[in-house]
């Protein structure tokens, strides 16, 4: 029998409430963008069995159940800062600055030129700090963590945000839409995107930009804004992306691949081959599947799973 420390016994318990609650946010049900944006171990047969048949939870460590929940409160901090609201006189004076910036820099050097007097706000709380910087901005959320649906493929996404920014020197209160996609990145990461010409050339920058592009093409919006954040220091960086139809082409037609075998299993109960990668229910990749269970079990055995 192993005798736990006090020290020890106290760890497992704040462990335990990391796992607690990613079982609790439960599995994703249904055919979500994130999936079909995962170029590297794709499976069909997945995303086929995920229509007719529960998930599983994911079992997870305390650590990466912890990694999951910072990255979560990153994203509630960013959107409760676009969707704060700031008196009358706030919001003028914070517009007024707003249009100097635009004047003085491009639209990528505006927030850099704000941050010294930021800074100089030592007293104020980070509340204070974001809504200052975001003055122009918050409080024109369109919506934050909305889920949308799209029939024609059964498949759901959740953008960060959504939100309307003044155009620069525009006497008539037009806006520009944007996409938000938020991620927070380790100081490593972080240092390399932002020493890159270009960012696309860092794969996570890229997978960011890729999401992004794909939540433009279902909403019909034209632009978005790559946020990321130093996870260690909080420094963060913008970028403004514009749609790109190719580069959401191949994620279209993983779409309605998807859609033809959904029918096909369906009608005549056929489903594709298991990834090569799969060998067994505890290889790597299976161990990942919500779907493991039922697809390594037989076809008799899977409708105690069935929807």
């Amino acid at each position: 029998m192993i005798t736990l420390t006090e020290d020890d016994y106290i760890q497992r318990v704040l462990e335990q409430l990391f796992v607690t609650w990613n079982t609790r946010e439960g599995p994703r049900g249904g055919l979500h963008a994130s999936s079909i944006l995962n170029d590297l171990d794709f499976c069909y047969r997945e995303h086929v069995f995920g229509t007719f048949y529960k998930r599983e939870v994911s079992e997870n460590t305390a650590h990466l159940c912890a990694i999951f929940l910072d990255g979560w409160i990153t994203h509630e901090k960013w959107q409760d800062l676009f969707t704060m609201e700031l008196d009358e006189a706030q919001r003028s004076t914070l517009e007024a600055q707003f249009e100097q910036a635009l004047i003085a820099r491009d639209e990528q050097e505006l927030l850099p030129l704000l941050m010294p007097e930021i800074q100089q706000v030592k007293d104020h709380s980070l509340r204070d700090k974001w809504q200052f910087l975001f003055g122009a901005i918050s409080g024109i959320a369109d919506e934050v963590e909305k889920s949308h649906y799209v029939d024609e493929w059964g498949l759901s996404f959740t953008p960060d945000a959504l939100i309307r920014i003044p155009k620069p020197r525009n006497k008539n209160n037009e806006f520009e839409r944007y996409v938000v996609e938020i991620k927070g990145y380790s100081k490593t990461t972080f240092d390399d995107i932002l020493k890159r010409a270009n960012p696309m050339e860092n794969p996570e920058f890229k997978k960011a930009a890729v999401q992004a592009n794909l939540y433009m093409h279902m909403l019909g919006i034209s632009k978005a804004i790559i946020l990321i954040e130093n996870k260690g220091d909080q420094h963060f960086r913008t970028w403004v992306r514009t749609y790109d139809p190719q580069m959401a082409e191949p994620y279209i037609l993983k779409l309605n691949n998807v859609k033809k075998l959904i029918k096909i299993y369906r009608k005549k109960k056929l489903v594709p081959e298991r990834l090569l990668v799969c060998s067994d229910s505890k290889s790597d990749r299976a161990i990942k599947c919500p779907l493991r269970t039922v697809c390594f079990a037989k076809p008799e055995e899977r409708e105690v799973y069935a929807l």
